[in-house]
């Protein structure tokens, strides 16, 4: 069981650090389907999900608000993508593929959060994807100011 586990972990470990960040901007929401659309270049595209009600995506908006630093390095590296997982109902455009917003009742869940959750939806949802290949990694929860410094050293 704990050999299973530290294969799991070191597996998720080296899928999400193995990207080459290149330029971290958080987009506001109502610019998200132009920028997503316009990125043309070979750039990674780092996408985090959140949402209102989820307290872990506070603390993550805590985190980077408390490192202006970082967050500097961060635009420098890599384009940044924030959206509410269950705000946004514009259709979105990533790599070709037009994502739109599912209604469910009262609320609902946009079809690219649904698209990059495992089996059922976690946040906040940090994905990296690589448009030169096609290839996309992910990670569910937390990402600490030291989590981000080591995406940094490690994708230069």
């Amino acid at each position: 069981m704990q050999r299973s586990t530290f294969f799991i972990i070191q597996l998720i470990f080296f899928s999400v650090f193995t990207f080459k960040a290149q330029e971290l901007n958080p987009v506001p929401q109502k610019v998200f389907a132009d920028k997503a659309q316009a990125h043309q270049s070979k750039k990674t595209i780092i996408l985090y999900f959140y949402t209102d009600w989820c307290s872990v995506c506070r603390i993550q908006k805590n985190v980077l608000k408390q490192s202006p630093e970082l967050v500097e390095k961060l635009k420098e590296k890599a384009e940044f993508i924030t959206m509410n997982a269950e705000a946004h109902k514009e259709a979105v455009t990533v790599m070709g593929k037009t994502y739109e917003y599912i209604p469910n009742g009262s609320s609902g869940l946009h079809e690219l959060a649904y698209e990059f959750s495992a089996e059922q939806q976690v946040y906040p949802l940090w994905v990296f994807i690589d448009p030169s290949t096609g290839k996309w990694s992910r990670y569910e929860g937390l990402l600490k100011t030291e989590d981000l410094e080591y995406i940094l050293k490690a994708n230069p």
